[in-house]
């Protein structure tokens, strides 16, 4: 199911839209010493051309973790976490910010991911 274009996008007063995204998960895999390994992943046409997840854990750097495509179309990459609150937020190709509501917080800053020590 698709949500509509209008209802697809949300707008936080700084003048840009920014995409909300329905179908994103984000796969949680304990590691030792209390990290975690986070799996960011997009649906098969969510967004056009390559994407970036940035966040305050790699210095909101593009390219540093770009999602690769999978064979069944979606994307995905994975980041190790140490435990504690992470920001970020999907980049896409001309500037496209998109936002994660499978995340365990989204604001006008964008999406955040939490993770507990163990």
């Amino acid at each position: 199911m698709s949500l509509p274009l209008r209802d697809r996008f949300r707008s936080y007063g700084t003048g840009f839209a920014t995409s909300v995204m329905e179908v994103v998960l984000l796969a949680r895999t304990p590691l030792f010493g209390g990290k975690n390994r986070i799996t960011f992943r997009l649906a098969d046409g969510e967004a056009e051309g390559p994407v970036s997840v940035v966040g305050d854990f790699n210095s909101w750097e593009p390219g540093k973790h770009e999602l690769i495509t999978r064979r069944n179309g979606s994307r995905s990459v994975s980041v190790v976490l140490a435990p504690g609150e992470h920001r970020f937020r999907y980049l896409a190709s001309n500037g496209v910010w998109l936002d994660d509501e499978s995340a365990d917080a989204v604001d006008a800053h964008g999406s955040v991911v939490r993770v507990a020590p163990r």
